[in-house]
């Protein structure tokens, strides 16, 4: 059974100017300088507790790799998922943006993933 709605079929590639300055690399994907690329068969859920559409296919994309990643704050992270929703004319754009900045925060600090765990225990035993 699955417990993802998407997977990702080819890289996806872009830009934003928040990221800008930002270096991170992970097996899923990387951000350099800005430009953020997600890899192939990367699965993420979509939207939380909301309805998907086509215009917040790629908003949800880069804002769930960022929420599970951590290279970014969380307000970066959903700044940036509001900009896509408005890059991808999404009419509920601001609605989701309070919706993400209010509802994220247990996504964001609380629950850890893998990743988290392993960067939280190679920080310790350094």
């Amino acid at each position: 059974m699955n417990i993802y709605k998407f997977t990702l079929k080819e890289d996806y590639v872009t830009y934003y100017k928040r990221l800008k300055g930002v270096n991170f690399s992970c097996e899923w994907g990387s951000i350099v300088d800005g430009t953020i690329t997600i890899k192939t068969n990367y699965s993420w859920d979509g939207i939380t507790l909301a309805f998907d559409s086509m215009e917040t296919y790629y908003a949800s994309l880069v804002h769930d790799f960022l929420y599970q990643f951590k290279p970014v704050k969380k307000y970066v992270s959903d700044l940036i998922f509001y900009t896509q929703l408005n890059i991808d004319s999404f009419a509920f754009a601001f609605l989701y943006y309070l919706a993400v900045t209010v509802l994220g925060c247990p996504f964001y600090y609380w629950i850890p993933t893998t990743y988290g765990i392993k960067r939280f225990f190679r920080k310790i035993f350094k």
